[in-house]
């Protein structure tokens, strides 16, 4: 009798923990400069690939910044809630949209034109739960230099590949 307490009590907590394990995702980034581009371009433009930049993330303003996220679990029948949020005394939500995930690359796509300095956080829930957040921070124009982009290897959200794998490219 007590062996089956026990046994169910490992099940049930082996179920538990299971179930409640966070299965984030990944965010990658690309900041374009759109300031040659016509009204038709603005609206048709995509970028082909998104880079995956490590603490502190930090972008120009008057920049159009797109960004990519892959969700841990892939859910293509609820839409997504993208939350952005700028710091000032606290979290102000300052945009909110519902996406759902693109079918043919697996990845929310979106972007958020020429950002004003400051503090940003990025949310990304389902179903009233939220999956991932990152912060990120717009820097004055002439804060940064074009060269400072610390990032890991692309992230493969690319549509019509022909971008280089920088591993096969370093490696002797």
């Amino acid at each position: 009798m007590k062996l089956g307490r026990i046994y169910f009590f490992v099940l049930f907590l082996g179920f538990s923990t299971f179930f409640c394990i966070k299965n984030p995702g990944s965010f990658s980034f690309n900041s374009v400069n759109e300031k040659k581009f016509t009204e038709f371009q603005k609206k048709m433009y995509v970028p082909r690939e998104f880079r995956k930049y490590n603490a502190p993330i930090q972008f120009n303003e008057n920049r159009s910044l797109w960004f990519a996220y892959k969700p841990g679990k892939i859910n293509y029948k609820s839409p997504y809630a993208v939350s952005l949020s700028k710091k000032s005394l606290g979290w102000i939500e300052i945009d909110l949209k519902n996406i759902h995930l693109s079918k043919t690359i697996g990845y929310i796509v979106d972007d958020y034109p020429e950002l004003k300095y400051g503090k940003y956080l990025l949310t990304v829930a389902l179903e009233h739960n939220i999956l991932d957040s990152i912060e990120f921070e717009i820097l004055k124009e002439g804060d940064q230099k074009d060269d400072f982009i610390d990032y890991d290897l692309p992230l493969s959200v690319v549509l019509d590949s022909d971008a280089d794998d920088l591993r096969a490219l370093s490696r002797e």
